[in-house]
This record gives C-alpha cells, sequence and structure tokens, in this order.
C-alpha cells in the first residue's frame, strides 16, 4: 500500500503521454483517475504507474521489517520507487479498477521488454500477466484485477479472497528480499525486474553464489510464508495460503542454486502423521512403540532428537515411511519426562518437530523375590506367615489369591509398603501345595506374582541340641544342660525322656515348647575319664514315628586344667568335640588324625591311616562322625568317633572349609565350596535349591539351629559374605531347600578369613584382613548391626552354646583374642601364647562342647614351628 503516492496514466504506446495523474488515498491507498475526452486517446493499452514523491509513505509488509521501521508501520519512499501495470483500455464512458503491485510491475516489464519497441496489444498484455502467474502460482486472469489487500491490518484482508491473499504475501515477501539484498530497493527491484525480463519470463529458483546473481523464488517464498506468521489478518483462506507458500518456499530451497524456471517449482511436501506422542510406562519395563507416518514421494528424510531416552526403528530415509518410536525407561527420572524430536527434509529447511511427555511410573516389585516357601508339621492349625516388602513409588495396587488357603494382609495399599504373606494349613494334607497371589498396580498394567509353596512334613519331634559336654573338676564344674523340645506342626506335642546311664538324669516328660532339663551327677565315677551316655526323646502320639537322641559326654578332673597350654604339634587342621574333651588334629601327608585331651593337653590316641593326606574336618553335632578331607584324593572319609573306626571314602572335593549342622533334624555338610552332603547317605545334594551356594574359595559356616548358612570368600578385597536360609523336607524322597537373602554391601572389608553364626542364626559375624574389628551384620538383610573392636589383623570367628562370640587375630600382642557377648558387650581378651610370639592361623581356632576351652593353631614368628593352644574361657 502506497500512500499519498503520485499516479500517471499513459498510453502503453507513447511513453511519455500522460493521459492522467492524481494521488494515491492517504487513507487506503486508492485512487480515482478519468481520462479527458480532449485528449485524442483513441484506445489500446493504457500502462499505470504509482511512484513515490516527498510525502509519499508505503506500508512495510515484511516481517522483519523494513531497515528499522517495524511491520505494519509506513516509510518514506522516494520517486524512483514505482510499480506498474498494464491493462487494456476501457470502452468510452466506462471504468476500470486497476491493482498496481510489484507482481504486476514483473507483467508490464516482461510485455514491455518482449514487444521490443513494436505496438503493445492486449495479447502482449495477457501474455505478460500469463508469464508472472505462472511464475508465482497465480490463476490465468488480469494480474491487476486482484485486489490489494493490506495485511499488516487484523482487517486488512478479512473478505479478501485466497489468490488476493497470496499476491499480498507473495508482494510482502518480494519487498522482504529486495530488503535483504544489498543496494536499495529501487536497485534491487530494478535488477531483479531486468533478471525476469531479460530471461525470457524466469527467475532464479535459488540465487547462486557467482557475483551479480540476484534473489530469486526462495528468498520472494520464504519471505512471504514468513509474512504469513506475522499478518494479524484473520481471513479463512490465510492457513491454505500459508501451507501452500511454505511448500512453495521448500520446494526452491531443494533446487539447484543458480537455476532458472518459468514454472512454480513443484515438489512434495514432507509431512507427518502428528506432530505429538505420549508414551506411559513402568521402570524396568520395556514400553511399546508408538508409529509415526512420514509422508513425500521421494523427499529424502532424517531424524534426530533433543533427549537421549528416545529410540527410533530408523533415523533417515527417502520418502514415504512408517517409524517406529519408543522411550527408554532406564534414562528418564520417576515421573513426567518431556522432549522431542526433529523430521528435517535433507535438502530444504523444512523441519517437523514432534513434542513427546513421557510418564513413568515406578516399577512395582517384590523382595524377597521368588518362591515363598512355607513348612509346617501335617495337622498343624496355626497360621503360618511372613513378610513381603512392595517396592515402587506411589504405586497402588490389589492382591488376590487363587487359593483359599493363602492371602496377603492387607489386601490393598500404596507402596512401599509391608504385606503378610498367611497361610492357613488347616485341614490340608501330607505334601506340598502351591498357591499364587497376584498383586495388581490398579492404574498401569503391572504385576507381582507371588509363588507360594506350603509343604506340609510328617509331623516330627525335635531337640535343639543333640550333642552336649559336661565337666567336674574340683574348682569349677559344668553339670546341668537345658535343652529346647520342639515340634514342626505348632501344635503341643506330649514327649518323654529317658537316660541310657544313672549318673545322667533327665526331665522324664513334658510338653513341646518346654525345656529338657540334663543334670550329671559324677559322684563315684571314674577320674580322669570320658563318661558317656544317651538321651532318647520321644513323642507320646504314636503318629509320630521319629526318635531324637542326645549324646552326652562327662570328663571327671582330678586337678583343674591349665588356664593355657602349649603344644608343640604338626598341623594341618582343628576341630573340637562338641561331646567329648577332645580336639582332633589332621597332621597332612602323615594321614593320622591326632586326639588330644583339651584339659590336660595330652594325646588321648591316634586314629591312623585316615588319609593319603588329611586336611580339613567337620565333626556331626552328636559327636558320633569325624569327617576328613583327603587332598590327595578328593575324597571325604568319614571316621566313627565311638570306635575310631575309618569308614570307607565319599567322592568329595578338596575342601578348605566345612561345617555341619541340622536343618529340621537332617544332619547335612556343608562346604565352602558350595557343595552340601547328605551325612546319612554320603550323597551329595543335586537338586536345583542346593545349587545356589557360592562356589569358589569359602569359609562356611552354619547356626546351631540350622536355619542359616553364611559364606566369605577367601583372600579377596573387597570380600563377598553371603547368607542363605536353609530348610529340608522330607518328602519325595528328600530334599534340601535353600534360598540367597544376599551379599553385604560392597567394599565393606578386605580379605576375608572367616565367618561366624549366633545360634539362632539371625546375626552373622566376619573375620578379615580388614577393617581391624569384627563386623557384625544382619543375617537376613546383609546390614550391619554391629563393630566389635579387635587389632589387626582379625583372621578367626567362632560363637559358643552361650551365644559369645569369639574372635581371634594374626598379630603378634599380648592379646588377640577378644570375647564379646550378644549385646556387643566386651567380656574379655586373651593371648594365645603369652608372650605375642606366635600368630593365630586363620580359621583355626574352636571352642569346646562345653564353651569352657578355647583351642586354636599358631605359627612362630622366630621358630617358624606349628604349635597348638589351649586356654581357659573362664
Amino acid at each position: 500500500m502506497i500512500f499519498g503516492g503520485t499516479v500517471e496514466v499513459s498510453d502503453a504506446n507513447a511513453p511519455g503521454e500522460v493521459l492522467a495523474t492524481g494521488t494515491t488515498n492517504s487513507a487506503d491507498g486508492s485512487f480515482d483517475l478519468s481520462i479527458s475526452p480532449g485528449l485524442n486517446f483513441e484506445g489500446g493499452v493504457l500502462k499505470i504507474t504509482v511512484k513515490g514523491n516527498p510525502t509519499a509513505t508505503m506500508v512495510c509488509d515484511a516481517q522483519p521489517g523494513c531497515n528499522g521501521t517495524p511491520f505494519g508501520s509506513t516509510v518514506e519512499i522516494g520517486e524512483d520507487f514505482q510499480l506498474s501495470a498494464l491493462v487494456p483500455s476501457p470502452e468510452n464512458n466506462s471504468t476500470l479498477t486497476v491493482n498496481v503491485n510489484a507482481l504486476t510491475t514483473f507483467a508490464t516489464r516482461y510485455t514491455e521488454d518482449a514487444a521490443q519497441g513494436r505496438a503493445i496489444n492486449a495479447t502482449d498484455v495477457a501474455a505478460g500477466d500469463s508469464r508472472a502467474a505462472a511464475l508465482f502460482g497465480l490463476p490465468q486472469v488480469r494480474l491487476s484485477s486482484i485486489e490489494n489487500v493490506d495485511i499488516t491490518r487484523p482487517d486488512g484482508a478479512a473478505e479478501a479472497s485466497e489468490q488476493a491473499l497470496r499476491v499480498a504475501m507473495i508482494n510482502a515477501g518480494i519487498l522482504e528480499a529486495m530488503l535483504r539484498e544489498a543496494g536499495t530497493p529501487e536497485e534491487r527491484l530494478s535488477a531483479i525486474l531486468g533478471d525476469f525480463s531479460e530471461n525470457g519470463g524466469q527467475l532464479r529458483v535459488r540465487s547462486g553464489t557467482a557475483p551479480g546473481q540476484t534473489f530469486g523464488l526462495e528468498a520472494v517464498f520464504l519471505g512471504a510464508f514468513q509474512a504469513t506468521a506475522a499478518s494479524p489478518v484473520t481471513s479463512p483462506a490465510k492457513d491454505m495460503v500459508a501451507g501452500k507458500l511454505e511448500q512453495d518456499y521448500l520446494a526452491a530451497a531443494a533446487a539447484v542454486p543458480g537455476q532458472f524456471t518459468s514454472d512454480l517449482p513443484a515438489r512434495p511436501l514432507l509431512t507427518a502423521s502428528t506432530t505429538a506422542l505420549s508414551f506411559e510406562g513402568v521402570a524396568f519395563r520395556g514400553v511399546p512403540s508408538l508409529p509415526i507416518t512420514i509422508s513425500g514421494d521421494g523427499v529424502p528424510w532424517t531424524i534426530s532428537s533433543d533427549v537421549p531416552w528416545l529410540s527410533f526403528n530408523q533415523t533417515s530415509g527417502t520418502g514415504n515411511a512408517t517409524v517406529r518410536v519408543a522411550p527408554y525407561s532406564g534414562l528418564v527420572n520417576l515421573g513426567r519426562s518431556s522432549g522431542s524430536f526433529v523430521i528435517s527434509d535433507s535438502q530444504s529447511p523444512r523441519q517437523i518437530r514432534v513434542d513427546v511427555t513421557f510418564f513413568l511410573q515406578d516399577a512395582l516389585r517384590a523382595a524377597p523375590s521368588g518362591t515363598i516357601r512355607l513348612m509346617a508339621g501335617e495337622g498343624a492349625t496355626t497360621p503360618i506367615t511372613t513378610q513381603v516388602r512392595l517396592t515402587g513409588q506411589n504405586v497402588t495396587w490389589q492382591a488376590a489369591s487363587d487359593q483359599s488357603w493363602a492371602r496377603a494382609v492387607p489386601a490393598s495399599g500404596t507402596s512401599p509398603s509391608e504385606i503378610t504373606v498367611e497361610v492357613d494349613p488347616t485341614g490340608l494334607p501330607e505334601g506340598r501345595h502351591i498357591a499364587e497371589i497376584t498383586v495388581s498396580d490398579t492404574v498401569y498394567n503391572q504385576q507381582v506374582r507371588l509363588p507360594v509353596e506350603l509343604t506340609l512334613e510328617p509331623r516330627r519331634i525335635t531337640v535343639g541340641e543333640t550333642g552336649v559336654s559336661f565337666s567336674r573338676f574340683p574348682g569349677s564344674s559344668i553339670l546341668e544342660r537345658d535343652i529346647m523340645v520342639s515340634e514342626n506342626a505348632g501344635e503341643p506335642l506330649g514327649w518323654t525322656a529317658q537316660s541310657s546311664a544313672s549318673w545322667l538324669s533327665v526331665t522324664p516328660s513334658g510338653e513341646t515348647g518346654w525345656v529338657l532339663t540334663l543334670r550329671a551327677d559324677p559322684s563315684g565315677l571314674a577320674s580322669d575319664t570320658v563318661h558317656t551316655a544317651r538321651v532318647e526323646v520321644r513323642a507320646t502320639d504314636p503318629a509320630v514315628a521319629n526318635t531324637e537322641t542326645i549324646e552326652v559326654g562327662l570328663w571327671v578332673g582330678t586337678t583343674d586344667p591349665e588356664p593355657l597350654i602349649d603344644i608343640d604339634l604338626l598341623h594341618r587342621h582343628i576341630i573340637a568335640d562338641p561331646v567329648r574333651p577332645y580336639v582332633y588334629v589332621s597332621k597332612g601327608s602323615s594321614g593320622d588324625v591326632d586326639i588330644i585331651n583339651i584339659y590336660t593337653g595330652e594325646v588321648a590316641g591316634v586314629i591312623e591311616d585316615v588319609a593319603a593326606n588329611s586336611y580339613t574336618m567337620a565333626i556331626t553335632p552328636d559327636g558320633r562322625r569325624l569327617f576328613v578331607v583327603d587332598a590327595n584324593n578328593s575324597v571325604l572319609v568319614p571316621v566313627d568317633l565311638a570306635n575310631r573306626t575309618v569308614l570307607p571314602a565319599w567322592p568329595a572335593g578338596g575342601y578348605s572349609s566345612m561345617a555341619v549342622g541340622r536343618v529340621d533334624g537332617k544332619t547335612i555338610l556343608f562346604t565352602g565350596s558350595g557343595h552340601t552332603y547328605d551325612l546319612d547317605t554320603g550323597t551329595r545334594f543335586v537338586n536345583p535349591d542346593s545349587q545356589k551356594f557360592i562356589q569358589g574359595v569359602n569359609s562356611v559356616a552354619v547356626s546351631r539351629n540350622g536355619e542359616r548358612v553364611c559364606q566369605i570368600n577367601r583372600g579377596l578385597s573387597p570380600y563377598s559374605l553371603y547368607c542363605f536360609d536353609t530348610s529340608y523336607s522330607y518328602l519325595e524322597g528328600g530334599r534340601l531347600i535353600v534360598e540367597m537373602n544376599g551379599n553385604v554391601a560392597h567394599g565393606v572389608g578386605s580379605n576375608g578369613q572367616d565367618v561366624a553364626l549366633s545360634n539362632d542364626g539371625s546375626r552373622v559375624f566376619a573375620a578379615s584382613g580388614a577393617p581391624y574389628e569384627f563386623l557384625v551384620f544382619d543375617s537376613k538383610t546383609l546390614q550391619q548391626v554391629q563393630r566389635l573392636p579387635a587389632d589387626p589383623y582379625p583372621n578367626n570367628a567362632e560363637v559358643d552354646l552361650n551365644d559369645v562370640f569369639y574372635g581371634g587375630i594374626r598379630g603378634s600382642g599380648l592379646r588377640d583374642i577378644w570375647a564379646y557377648d550378644s549385646l556387643g558387650n566386651l567380656r574379655g581378651t586373651y593371648g594365645s601364647s603369652g608372650d605375642g610370639s606366635e600368630s593365630i592361623f586363620p580359621g583355626q581356632m574352636v571352642i569346646s562342647g562345653n564353651g569352657s576351652r578355647l583351642i586354636g593353631t599358631t605359627e612362630a614368628y622366630i621358630l617358624g614351628t606349628n604349635r597348638i593352644f589351649i586356654l581357659s574361657t573362664e
């Protein structure tokens, strides 16, 4: 729009012959002129020129503004700035509406130059309009008949047609392109008009890099498209015009620079089926991908993302394609995350931004995971429970069971939370019973399945200890022991007990849950002699078939034992007898096992030719059998200790650590390397559960109640300490059931040496080169619960029948053994050699059956000799 501009009407074939003059309206840029009849104009073609003057202004409709003048404001224009149009003259006494703009100026210049001096007629004018219309994508009409509209005002083109709005935007694009180039707008307009005319009505699609090349269609359509974004016009045709101009711009941008065209460039527009994707998923689980369809025949494209958590099955291609988009939950935080990716036309600036939202719900998980195994005796009616922790932030859940005898309490909630898995064995027969409790997220499609296995065993009676050691000396005595009697159904069961010796009295009868008291009376018994007896405990219910046996030993000494006994003796390994006052010493290549009296220090006998190379040993809790590893032949040699008879060997390995425990009344040998043996049959357990122990060079310990086993790897830094729940089923031929509780935190200690468990299996003690103290862990959670001070370097851990912990070190001080009660209180310290000249061997410290004597093996620092020490714990 030019306000106050000069308007001239002239004969197109008589340059300089002005037929009428006037001024454009200062409000809307219109003009109204008449050709006087006295001017002798006989018709033909008229040229209308609108140009600037000292007071003329023009609306700036270029999107970036006009040299500092903002979009929609006016700028001054001089008389050198001219726009023109050619039109066939109207009939006498008739009127003609002429809209002069940049496009009519293109057509005028082409028509005038194409005439080459001959008279211009209506056909020439139509040809010029046609050439400009084809180039800029307009219909084949008289261009000056398309109304001029002001795109800088909301009401400037409210009723404008699509073609009028397109012309207005292209005019704005031409202005922006002129202003972007070097030189005055008048010079740039003259240059591009010259390009158009001199090249037969063609323009460059894209301006080249050679000197003198003017701007091309790319710049014009870019400016036109940008004008649609800046324009406040509310015409219904605006969006359609903007989309077509964008496509025209992108088609031009993809062309070869410097190339001329007489037609509007045509190229498919790259499009996408959506500009927004939304995902929902659960942590640690795959999230289904979503499709996005890319369209544009022959158009090469690429995909780039501004976030690392988006993946695509392809990130580039040509033409139509369906791309699968998926988020990766491992790279985002819980809750809502936002990102985007861009689909780019590889040959033009066309980019499609796709916004992505991803809501990640925390995973619903259960700890412990895996099958929940519960056991009871047949006939049990008391519900059995275990705790399961549901983790996952703010997950609402509901629980349901597929069996009436199993349920979760509560049945709904929000995690993190605790649930109790409760099974009611009432009325169920002997055998294994399977149920499944399903915990379902009420919002998201995720579930946690809790398999439940209830095993109802044949009813059994069980005693807490099967081996008891008594002693009588002038100054001290240990002559009484209480032993718990229990059963496996949770229902009271009567029992009777009978002793095989007159010097040993026992509680004659009772009920499960009560203690059985054993009392020894040494009166009249021979001194300095081992006296043995056996106690048998039976249920009063004839349906309970098993009998429990307790082996009892009594030593009557004539003199009090020395507080410290030092024995010069070659050794490989030692183990204490839980019943007799003995410690057994394997002697390596000699193949023998020496028997040492823990009160006198004297050799009480020799078991000869046990193995080619006697090594690690273990003993049953009732003291009936000793097991010796033959390191040369990788066999396990049983010894009947009642008569000191060597029994046939079993195939085994060169185990460096072994422990024997009673698991639900079953005597089982556990090894540091992870192998386990049924000591009633000599066979190795091979069922899948039994393979859960850690293989390698480990020290192993089993709790006195047989419910927990722990392993610590030897010599590694940092060490690993694993603990396991253990149980035994007598059904289906018998099987060992093992569940791993976990490992201690990485880096808590290094150079693991030895491990011990409290009697109830709730706490595990670690002896390791570092730290210089004994660390105590909860054996279920493997969380540290105590630190028991010591000196460098801890290497032995033992717990006696009274739950007193003894820890030894490899050190040279006067004290190298510490004793702590179950609360972590220091009970005392001891010296294994008296003068600090010897160091205790790793894992070579044991406790006598009644807890009164501590035995270990040492190596003298200076002499290099092997010794055995025996000291009093009192």
